[in-house]
């Protein structure tokens, strides 16, 4: 008699448990890398307005034993470390995304697994190994999902972002297979986030990356210290899937192809402080600037065209006015408006959307939405007011994948909007590209930290 098959988080546990940063193919060891320096740059770059979490967090008694909140330099209980750092990573949205989800990976993953790499003296290879873990978890979990939690209202990344930060510490923690896979089955139990802020324009999306990243870092101490989770928590008849999107699914993990396909080498990179749907539409457009640089005046209309599923998100299509800089980072026709405009989109640009040649232009941005276009593709016409038609397409994903010259450059190019000297970002890059060499992160940690 064959012996029962494995539920879902014990699979899941088992592949995280399984990582090793010596045995990862090439690629995916500089992916992690990679992925380790961009979302450290960006969350520098994010330093500066008011930020409560991080209030909060540096308001905390110190401890020798906890994690460093970036920038600030406090030593803080790890837990609210990871909160507060996650926050910071992703308050400009720059951090990495992973379109099968519709997710945000590193900003919940990389707080998580540095914290609790501080917290034990692990060593740089065993970073890598937790964050590559929480990717692959987190990306697993949530891939082809999103169709389906989105329309009722959940947000991607709270509700599957607990899984790949209790895999990514897990790992840090070296939790056998067994109690890592009971720290994803806790998790699904303290999933969670809403949409509603992106219409609104209120910052709860900033601390729904937060709180998953911190909720996953509590089921790992959780499985530590020996509790168990529900066998079935994935897909049980009373489980996440069932509950977040309403869809039956089986304990088989082998067509997740965990260990054979690297879901990491999927997720991209961010060239803009935008939402990861309007990345290539603002690329497109950026195009469409260069060669033709244009008043606002004399825009008549603008058609852009994307997945549908993509046009359909929460606050996409949405010309504004807006609440906050929320709900202008994720309207489509808003930073559509500001790269035809200003050629460029900068931070400061969804702090302040008061430009009324730019709230104008966004007006008259329409958008299309095609159900068999590829995700992370579009399409921009411009017509202008003597009847010029101009356009450009960009294929899936253009822009987005990032070898390692791209990704240094581009930490370059933030570096005049993080609190610390150029020669300190330098140092940043060189630790974040050979992490896996390190003794402990200890170095990685004070390149973020403001003296």
């Amino acid at each position: 008699m064959s012996a029962p098959r494995p539920s879902l988080s014990a699979a899941l546990g088992a592949f995280a448990a399984s990582v090793r940063a010596r045995d990862l193919p090439p690629a995916v060891l500089e992916r992690a890398r990679l992925v380790v320096l961009h979302d450290l740059a960006v969350a520098l770059a994010g330093w500066g307005p008011a930020l409560p979490p991080m209030d909060l967090a540096r308001r905390l008694p110190e401890t020798a034993a906890g994690g460093t909140l970036l920038v600030d330099g406090r030593r803080v209980p790890a837990p609210d470390a990871t909160f507060a750092n996650a926050c910071l990573m992703h308050i400009r949205t720059q951090d990495d995304f992973y379109s099968g989800a519709n997710a945000h990976l590193g900003a919940v993953i990389i707080p998580a697994a540095l914290a609790a790499s501080e917290l034990t003296g692990a060593s740089g290879e065993e970073l890598v190994a937790g964050v590559v873990a929480g990717y692959e978890v987190m990306a697993a979990v949530g891939e082809g999902f999103s169709e389906h939690t989105t329309p009722r209202g959940f947000r991607s990344t709270g509700i599957f972002g607990p899984f790949g930060a209790a895999a990514a510490v897990g790992r840090v923690l070296r939790l056998p297979a067994d109690r890592l896979g009971h720290a994803i089955a806790i998790s699904a139990s303290l999933a969670g986030g809403l949409t509603q802020a992106w219409l609104e324009g209120t910052p709860e999306w900033d601390i729904e990356v937060g709180l998953a990243s911190r909720n996953g870092f509590l089921a790992a101490q959780l499985a530590a210290e020996g509790m168990p989770g529900a066998s079935a928590a994935l897909e049980g008849p009373r489980g996440f899937y069932r509950a977040f999107a309403g869809r039956e699914v089986g304990s088989d993990a082998a067509p997740l192809a965990l260990g054979r396909r690297w879901r990491i080498l999927e997720n991209t990179f961010k060239r803009l402080p935008v939402s990861g749907i309007s990345q290539v539409p603002v690329r497109t457009a950026l195009e469409i600037r260069a060669r033709q640089p244009l008043a606002p005046e004399a825009i008549a209309r603008v058609e852009v065209t994307i997945n549908e599923f993509e046009r359909r998100y929460p606050a996409v299509d949405n010309p504004g006015p807006f609440g906050g800089p929320g709900a202008a980072l994720m309207s489509l026709q808003y930073c559509v408006a500001t790269a035809l405009q200003a050629g460029t989109i900068v931070w400061r640009d969804l702090l302040d959307t008061s430009d009324p040649a730019r709230q104008a232009l966004a007006r008259r941005v329409m958008l299309r939405g095609e159900t068999d276009r590829p995700p992370l593709s579009a399409r921009v016409a411009v017509t202008t007011t003597d009847g010029r038609r101009i356009e450009a397409a960009s294929e899936p994903g253009a822009g987005l994948h990032f070898d390692r010259a791209e990704a240094v450059a581009l930490v370059t190019a933030l570096t005049p909007e993080m609190p610390l000297p150029a020669a300190q970002v330098r140092r940043l890059v060189d630790a974040a590209l050979a992490i896996e060499s390190a003794g402990s992160v200890k170095t990685l940690v004070e390149c973020c930290v403001r003296s």
